[in-house]
């Protein structure tokens, strides 16, 4: 069972938005990340019979990250995504996503490389579509906010 200070000490260390997290999809053998939403089901697949698509869909609003949502991803009910990126422009968190076939030897080279610099990030291996696609995460938290200058972050919605 997780408890309320491992939900906390996870949201803390993955800090990002609050207003906004994003949900784990697959269809048709494609997989990815979106904002959560709250919307009619309904009211959608009309908007959606007549063409449009989530995108265009205007009478949604996003789900913030919650205690709840956290203690869900944690125990595996429900994958989740962070924006690390604030509103403010500041990280609290670098995230390296390595997604070709060569991330066996890419992540573990750039933690390698990294910690000549000082920092010693987390590596994650992921396994995705139902566990026939593995890949690689590093994850570097930090105790202070990283300015959006300092990390060349770009936000990409």
């Amino acid at each position: 069972m997780i408890t309320t200070g491992q939900i906390q000490l996870f949201m803390e260390i993955f800090s990002g938005r609050r207003d906004v997290y994003a949900r784990r999809w697959e269809k048709n053998d494609k997989n990815g990340y979106s904002p959560a939403y709250q919307f009619s089901w309904s009211e959608f697949m009309e908007h959606k019979k007549n063409g449009g698509t989530m995108a265009s869909f205007t009478n949604k609003t996003t789900l913030p990250i919650t205690m709840e949502t956290v203690c869900n991803h944690l125990e595996g009910r429900d994958s989740l995504g962070i924006y690390p990126l604030r509103a403010d422009g500041n990280c609290h968190l670098i995230v390296v996503d390595f997604d070709k076939s060569t991330w066996k030897v890419d992540a573990p080279a750039f933690v390698t490389k990294t910690q000549t610099y000082g920092l010693n990030p987390s590596l994650e291996i992921l396994k995705i579509s139902n566990h026939t696609q593995i890949n690689g995460n590093t994850w570097k938290a930090f105790l202070g906010l990283l300015q959006n200058s300092s990390t060349g972050c770009t936000p990409s919605y």
